[in-house]
Parts: C-alpha cells; sequence; structure tokens
C-alpha cells in the first residue's frame, strides 16, 4: 500500500467522524466560508472533499496545494483529526510534507490532548444507570 492509499484511508476513516454542524458538508462553497472564519472543522472538511478525487493527478491546479493549507491551517487550530492525519504525513511522507520526526511527534501530541473523550461520555451513561445487579 502506498502511503498515499495509507494516507487516505486514514482520511476517510476519519472523514466519518466530521462534525460540521450548521455547515451543509454537501456545499463546498459554505465549507469554505466556514473555513475562512476560523473552523477547523470546515478546514478539515475542505480537505476531506478534496482529498477523496483520489490521486494528485485527478485535481484541478492547485487544489492539491489548497488541500494541504487546509489540513495545515486546522492542524494549527489544534484539530485533532487534522493532526491524525499530518502526525502520519511528518513521519512517512505524505501530501508533498517532507519527513519531520518532531513536527509528527508534536502533531500526535495535539491529536490525544485534544480528541474526544469518549470514555467520559460512557462512564457517565453507567453511573446514569446502574448495573442490574446493584439494585
Amino acid at each position: 500500500m502506498t502511503y498515499f492509499a495509507l494516507t487516505f484511508s486514514l482520511v476517510v476513516f476519519l472523514g466519518g467522524c466530521v462534525n460540521t454542524e450548521g455547515t451543509d458538508t454537501h456545499e463546498p462553497t459554505n465549507l469554505v466560508k466556514a473555513a475562512e472564519a476560523g473552523d477547523s472543522e470546515a478546514m478539515y472538511s475542505l480537505f476531506l472533499h478534496i482529498g477523496q478525487k483520489g490521486t494528485k493527478e485527478g485535481y484541478k491546479p492547485d487544489e492539491a496545494d489548497q488541500a494541504l493549507r487546509w489540513l495545515l491551517k486546522a492542524g494549527e487550530l489544534n484539530n485533532w483529526r487534522a493532526a491524525e492525519v499530518l502526525a502520519l504525513c511528518y513521519e512517512k511522507g505524505c501530501w508533498g510534507l517532507p519527513l519531520d520526526l518532531e513536527k509528527s511527534k508534536h502533531f500526535k501530541e495535539v491529536s490525544v490532548k485534544y480528541r474526544p473523550n469518549t470514555s467520559f461520555n460512557r462512564d457517565a451513561q453507567q453511573q446514569a444507570s446502574p448495573a442490574a445487579g446493584a439494585r
């Protein structure tokens, strides 16, 4: 599997988790407006939208560069999904980014720090409804 394919697989996986509340994800114009207003989820969604076109040869001129700019900006704003992709790209070399293990480590830390804590929700649900044997 090529690094591009590996990265895109990760992007597609994480793309299923994107929440662009209040943004019509089927309309790129709305995503651009939200991204330009500083919405890191919209920035990441734009990266996905462009990335889903496939190989670099399938992009219009400058689209791959635009996708990378949105990805980097989302990562700078501590978007954990973008940080996941950036960590992989800086570690393996993809999307034209150079190998840089320090940046990879930084974005791995960002991803861990800003990832939603799903165990918190599970713990709260378990406390709200005790096990049947505890009643």
